[in-house]
């Protein structure tokens, strides 16, 4: 068995692998670039008054922006409930006792932010939503994100899930734990 690598129809084949691996690999990015992407951001904030900069209340603050290059229709907003995975796991196996458990934010602040004249809002590259829910209203909801949940999601019209940062998520519930503990 004689075979030699640098024969001239092996370096053709291997240039063309090399460049449909190219193609492929560009092709993709350029996908990935282009397809819609939410960011989203939520945590515990402080409105101030401008001139005297005394604080006027605390809300929990939400800011969802579209960060990639195609326009994305913003749904809803919800999340996961500890222990998620398993009880996904559990409900294959046995699908009457275990039910994938999660929620969904229904507020009328919300509800308003995510409808624009009634329809659901288009956001184009760069758009963003942002808005303020009262604690004292949204105590319990923030209770139960912040304890009760294993991760926050933005839901789009294709059916998708944009998560907030882990980081982001964990420092809501600290804040959230830290806010109970003093008066």
């Amino acid at each position: 068995m004689n075979f030699d690598f640098f024969k001239t129809e092996n370096l053709i084949a291997l240039s063309s692998f090399f460049a449909a691996g190219a193609s492929f690999w560009v092709s993709w990015l350029s996908y990935r670039r282009d397809s819609g992407q939410l960011d989203f951001y939520i945590g515990m904030a402080e409105i101030r008054n401008g001139t005297t900069l005394k604080k006027e209340q605390d809300v929990i603050h939400f800011r969802i922006v579209n960060a990639g290059r195609r326009p994305l229709i913003v749904s809803q907003i919800g999340g996961d409930l500890k222990w998620y995975r398993l009880h996904q796991l559990l409900s294959r196996i046995n699908p009457k006792k275990f039910q994938p458990r999660a929620y969904i934010l229904d507020s009328p602040i919300i509800n308003s932010s995510l409808l624009q004249n009634g329809r659901p809002r288009l956001l184009n590259e760069g758009d963003f939503i942002t808005f303020y829910l009262p604690l004292p209203e949204a105590n319990d909801l923030l209770a139960k994100i912040a304890t009760g949940s294993s991760s926050i999601y933005v839901f789009d019209t294709i059916g998708r899930k944009h998560k907030a940062p882990s980081g982001v998520f964990k420092k809501l519930s600290n804040d959230f734990k830290k806010s109970q503990v003093d008066p």
